[in-house]
């Protein structure tokens, strides 16, 4: 074990404490080596096990490097155990196996980046400052507290595969939730290259998400009501860009401050993702006071869901925080519910039952908790409006609220 002085990163202001975890001598020496041209020093370095653990207790690094070798068992470990010792400080995976399998094990277990060898010295700092950054920015955030004195509930509707329902789902929980008329409801359309919010709620946009970049850091609730559309149901919506390009320009930052200025204004923030894990879903993820995790009972999602579910577990997020959506198929590939349950082993929080036509008709521009309130799935997801806004609803029933 040594220990070294560690040259200063002006990241955040501070430094950036590394942590090397490898069984091999010879490996750590030329990670050492490759990051001699950068502004990163090695602070520890360790065998795999509880020599490593031990390390990260004492030093609490900022970010801590495993090498992940057959047999992989020793290495998974070490990084499950590290999470639980030192759960702030980001584990960057770096191994010779470049497979999909190895990586998603690695991040089941809870690593937050993956590298293959042989390593490179640009992508390595970019990948260790990249992840120390953003454990910086969640600490941050989980530290501030509103000045204004209201915060309402972002809501994000996330899925770990496409053509589940999501958008549906997002928009007709807006809707249900903004036709209570206590509350106030934003929809934000996060699908910055595909987004479809617009479409479904039949609104032509006069400005978007991407507009919002040049005026952010001015940004306030009285600048934030130019950019909303307003849909009939009394629901303001951020829609996503009209062209792919122009979504490049959002970055984390901006999302942040959207979220947070939209919060202080409404009571509830509901949040349409994409279901790649980009840098701005998972800053949208951690400012979410809810999660909800769609998922259809077909083989293919649930083996996705599945995986994204030993992710988001592995970043700490709790069953209160993270709901299981359950939209049901309907065909020849897809299981019962109750086997669903046991084969994702997670909770199912809610079940949409299937509705072929009003689905579609959701699909242009009608909405079926407005259009339709009196449906099943209707019902449904008014229900589920009702479930997840919790003591901001009066003690009248929701659903007699929207058929009034």
């Amino acid at each position: 074990m040594s220990v070294e002085a560690l040259t200063p990163e002006a990241v955040f202001s501070s430094s950036i404490q590394l942590q090397l975890v490898d069984d091999s001598a010879e490996e750590r020496s030329l990670v050492k080596k490759l990051l001699l041209a950068s502004e990163l020093r090695i602070a520890g370095d360790s065998v795999l096990g509880t020599e490593a653990v031990a390390m990260a207790r004492e030093l609490k690094p900022d970010v801590i490097l495993v090498s992940i070798e057959e047999p992989v068992a020793r290495a998974l470990k070490t990084i499950e155990a590290l999470n639980v010792v030192v759960p702030d400080a980001p584990v960057v995976a770096i191994s010779t196996m470049g497979d999909r399998d190895s990586m998603r094990r690695a991040m089941l277990a809870g690593a937050r980046d993956y590298l293959a060898r042989p390593l490179e010295a640009d992508e390595l700092e970019k990948t260790v400052v990249g992840v120390c950054e953003l454990e910086r920015k969640r600490s941050a955030l989980n530290e501030h507290v509103v000045e204004s004195g209201h915060v309402g509930e972002v809501i994000t509707v996330f899925g770990a595969k496409g053509g589940i329902g999501r958008t549906t789902i997002a928009t007709n929980l807006a809707v249900a939730l903004a036709l209570n008329y206590k509350q106030r409801v934003a929809l934000v359309d996060l699908d910055l290259q595909l987004g479809d919010v617009a479409l479904m709620l039949d609104i032509v946009p006069e400005r978007t998400i991407s507009d919002l970049v040049t005026v952010v850091d001015r940004l306030d609730p009285e600048l934030m009501r130019g950019f909303l559309s307003v849909h009939a149901s009394g629901l303001k919506v951020l829609p996503a860009p009209a062209r792919p390009e122009e979504g490049e320009q959002v970055q984390a930052a901006h999302v942040r401050k959207i979220l947070e200025v939209l919060a202080r204004s409404y009571d509830y923030v509901v949040v349409d993702t994409p279901r790649q894990l980009s840098d701005n879903v998972i800053a949208t993820l951690d400012m979410s006071s809810l999660i909800c995790l769609v998922a259809s009972n077909q083989l293919t999602s649930l083996k996705s869901t599945k995986l994204c579910l030993g992710m988001l577990k592995g970043w700490r997020y709790t069953t209160d925080k993270l709901k299981l959506i359950m939209n049901q198929a309907h065909n020849g590939s897809s299981l019962p519910m109750t086997e669903a349950e046991v084969a994702i082993d997670y909770p199912i929080f809610w079940k949409v039952p299937y509705d072929g036509h009003l689905v579609a008709s959701s699909q242009w521009g009608k909405p079926f908790v407005h259009a339709q309130p009196g449906a099943k799935i209707s019902q449904n997801i008014a229900s589920l409006a009702q479930a997840v806004s919790g003591a901001r609803v009066s003690g009248k029933s929701f659903f007699a609220r929207i058929k009034g």
